[in-house]
């Protein structure tokens, strides 16, 4: 099987250059989206297998979806479930650096209520310095990147990451493998940018 790519809440610009990419499967999905391909919600089990499978993608693209879900736990969980074993969620959310830990309120409900508390109308929460350790309860293990780290100033600019964290994630490594499975499960992390290094490459 060839390399597979899930993209959440597609951005237009972008899933036309990956559905173009050579030799390389593509599929969009959203919770309501008619532009996308497959309609799913990522909080139900049962659709995201009816739907999309299981284990079926290489790489699974979600950008600042995770905070507009309610059960982002079961979201998550969702993730890990399509995936492959060998493969990477590639995740990114808003993120207040002045908190430590994850802000939700289940008792604002009102669109300015949101707005206040949470930045935008339609989030139910403002993900804090513990989103890496959210990833690692629904069981990936984490690297968090910064653009700057592996994109030039242009692809920075061109993709318009700003300064968001891109939150790489791979199933965690299962308890009995050994040692030359654990390292070969981790030794290819993918190229984010064109033209820069892969993570962990010098």
């Amino acid at each position: 099987m060839g390399d597979s790519i899930l993209h959440f809440a597609p951005e237009e610009c972008l899933a036309a250059r990956l559905r173009n990419l050579t030799g390389v499967g593509y599929v969009s999905a959203d919770v309501s989206s008619i532009f996308a391909d497959v309609r799913v919600d990522l909080t139900s089990e049962s659709d995201v297998t009816r739907r999309l499978g299981s284990g079926a993608y290489s790489i699974v693209i979600i950008s600042h979806v995770l905070e507009h879900v309610r059960d982002d736990f079961a979201a998550l969980r969702s993730l890990k479930s399509l995936v492959s074993q060998d493969g990477y969620v590639l995740a990114q959310v808003p993120l207040d650096l002045d908190r430590e830990v994850t802000y939700e309120d289940w008792t604002i409900t009102t669109n300015e209520g949101r707005l206040q508390a949470f930045g935008q109308e339609d989030h139910v929460r403002m993900y804090g310095r513990d989103f890496a350790d959210r990833l690692g309860k629904s069981g990936f293990r984490v690297l968090p990147v910064n653009p700057s780290d592996i994109c030039s100033d242009d692809s920075i600019s061109r993709m318009r990451l700003s300064d968001d964290t891109i939150f790489v994630c791979r199933p965690a490594i299962e308890e009995n493998m050994n040692i030359g499975e654990r390292r070969s499960k981790f030794a290819k992390p993918p190229s984010l940018c064109p033209g820069q290094a892969n993570i962990g490459q010098t």
